[in-house]
């Protein structure tokens, strides 16, 4: 019975360990779960980017096309037309619309500048989101291998060994039980004789 007594302290004790490895387990589930929904949305954030990205690169180029056609018309004789509106510019219309691109050009490279620094703080913190996601998987992995490899299939042979020793208990007292009738029976015989 003092067998029994230590199986079923170890028994407890490991399950005790496996309650606290499946509440690591449900932890590290809701830390995965909450990076890779950041992760999710830092790659939406990183398509937006990239859009916008690509619009800021056609507006540039359309700027320096103005930029460039004012500079390469020299002495053309060509009826003008307002890039963005397609009306016919006349000559003071044509300076100012030049100036124009040059000034929006201005506006839209701070812009460029800061979005490309966007992008890269995104894609710097993207790289730790997706190094946090491996380190919490093979966390995880090892908890289950541990749950499965280690502490179930001790529990289990623990409870096989406890109910070995019930069953030798029983068996035991079957047999002392056996052994009393046996003595019964014996007295009761020589009684008879």
């Amino acid at each position: 019975e003092v067998k029994i007594q230590e199986t079923l302290e170890l028994i407890s004790s490991n399950e005790h360990i496996l309650d606290e490895l499946f509440a690591e387990n449900r932890s590290i589930n809701d830390e995965l779960l909450a990076v890779e929904q950041e992760i999710s949305e830092s790659n939406s954030l990183l398509k937006k980017y990239d859009s916008l990205n690509t619009q800021y690169e056609a507006d540039a180029k359309r700027l320096e096309f103005v930029i460039e056609g004012e500079v390469h018309k020299g002495g053309l004789d060509v009826t003008m037309e307002c890039p963005f509106c397609g009306g016919a510019l006349t000559k003071s219309v044509e300076e100012s619309c030049a100036e124009a691109a040059k000034k929006e050009f201005i506006k839209l490279a701070p812009k460029i500048k800061d979005l490309t620094e966007t992008i890269q703080e995104v894609k710097a913190r993207l790289e730790v989101l997706e190094n946090s996601q491996r380190t919490l998987r093979a966390r995880k992995i090892a908890i289950l291998d541990k749950i499965n490899k280690e502490i179930k299939p001790l529990i289990d042979n623990l409870k096989n060994q406890l109910q070995q020793y019930k069953d030798a208990i029983e068996d035991s007292k079957e047999a002392s039980m056996i052994l009393q009738q046996e003595d019964i029976y014996n007295l009761k015989l020589q009684s008879i004789k």
